[in-house]
């Protein structure tokens, strides 16, 4: 086992920071209301399937145009409230769907402090893994791992 699914054993919260579009487009798609389901990047066809049964818009290639919803997150801006987004992605679906069923928050600049947050509420003082998209692929190890010592003072 590699990447995120080796690291969400050992964690009690895993953060996923893919910060090239996957973890932006969740954080602007999921601030409209959305529901994001990560799917892994591969085959269109599987992918559309999965969107069908799932109720969702599967999201278009980053560079489709035309004006469809894609990994871009300048076309995630047009989401209604309610909407449910199957958002594929080679870095950061995969990995979120690899992490299985532990809490799992998408990470970027946008949302560092509100992530930080809850991932500190939800370890409860337990272990919190960070995978930065890309890393971990070669060792199968938890790329970056901190024990929670106690929260920061505000």
């Amino acid at each position: 086992m590699k990447g995120s699914g080796a690291c969400a054993p050992e964690v009690a919260v895993l953060v996923i920071v893919d910060v090239l579009s996957f973890s932006t487009a969740v954080d602007i798609a999921t601030g409209r209301g959305a529901q994001v389901l990560p799917f892994p990047s591969g085959d269109r066809a599987a992918a559309q399937d999965a969107a069908s049964k799932a109720g969702a818009v599967l999201a278009a290639p980053r560079k489709a145009g035309g004006g469809q919803v894609s990994l871009s997150p300048r076309t995630l801006t047009r989401l209604a409230a309610g909407a449910r987004l199957m958002l594929p992605s080679p870095n950061g679906s995969r990995l979120s769907v690899e992490a299985g069923a532990g809490p799992v928050l998408a990470g970027c600049f946008r949302n560092a402090g509100a992530v930080a947050r809850a991932a500190l509420a939800l370890a409860g003082g337990g272990d919190i893994g960070v995978i930065a998209a890309g890393e971990g692929g070669r060792t199968g190890r938890c790329a970056r791992r901190w024990r929670t010592v106690s929260a920061p003072a505000r």
